[in-house]
């Protein structure tokens, strides 16, 4: 990335970064999992398959495609 320091400061920009989206696992995923078991945040929709783990490399062909890309891997 690049930018003329100079346009910060005139236009009074502000430059911020951040690491996962700046979460904290220890405060998010309790108040993530409340919203889950309360009914109010739908998973399930975000899922298109769910695969045994000898499936993976047939997963990962199928995403290259450009299709499964939220594939779920069960460990059974």
């Amino acid at each position: 990335m690049t930018f003329n320091a100079l346009e910060i400061t005139y236009f009074a920009r502000t430059l911020a970064g951040c690491m996962f989206g700046s979460s904290d696992p220890a405060a998010d995923v309790p108040h993530l999992l409340s919203h889950y078991r309360a009914g109010d945040l739908d998973l399930r929709s975000l899922v298109t398959d769910h695969i045994g783990l000898s499936e993976v490399d047939e997963a990962f062909a199928r995403m290259r495609t450009g299709t499964g890309a939220r594939t779920v891997i069960r460990f059974e």
